[in-house]
């Protein structure tokens, strides 16, 4: 091997160790991202009296999964822990818009859900530790998630066409 391709295999071995794109396993397939923003996502047919302990100072955690194949997914699958307490799903995206959707969701195609969490419990920083919590199962932790969450400030959760498949995560 001449130093020109020792060169280029060592440039591209080094270039994969430093990608911080990742993907992580969970219950129902493989989580390409998870972001919070402190802008307002407009939830669409969110019932008023669905989610009656949702926080005054609201932050919004969007979770990307691309479901295995025969997996479903609904807002009712996962909870989102961040500092110890737990937040329900309250959303999934569909037609381009973050919407209340009760019904099972069956595709390999990625899915965003969404979660409401309380501003005032959210630690400080750009990164915050979170466990993916699946409500799939009877055995208590077996399926829970320990990710990444990346904080974007005040803008709006990354499209699902704008995420890559290599996903976006960030390793602990």
């Amino acid at each position: 091997m001449n130093k020109k391709n020792l060169s280029l295999l060592i440039f591209l071995m080094l270039s994969a160790v430093s990608l911080p794109a990742a993907i992580q396993h969970c219950h129902t397939g493989i989580i390409l991202a998870a972001e919070l923003t402190k802008s307002n996502v407009q939830v669409f047919n969110l019932p008023a009296l669905a989610f009656p302990n949702l926080p005054p100072r609201k932050v919004f955690a969007a979770v990307t999964i691309k479901p295995d194949n025969l997996r479903d997914i609904s807002i009712f699958d996962y909870t989102l822990e961040i500092n110890g307490t737990p937040y329900p799903c309250v959303a999934i995206r569909r037609n381009n818009r973050f919407e209340y959707f009760t019904e099972d969701i069956r595709s390999t195609n990625a899915q965003q859900l969404l979660f409401i969490a309380d501003a005032s419990q959210i630690p400080a920083g750009n990164k915050i530790n979170a466990v993916f919590k699946s409500n799939l199962s009877q055995e208590k932790d077996r399926h829970n998630v320990r990710l990444m969450i990346t904080v974007i400030g005040n803008r709006q959760p990354t499209p699902l066409n704008k995420i890559p498949a290599t996903g976006t995560l960030e390793q602990l």
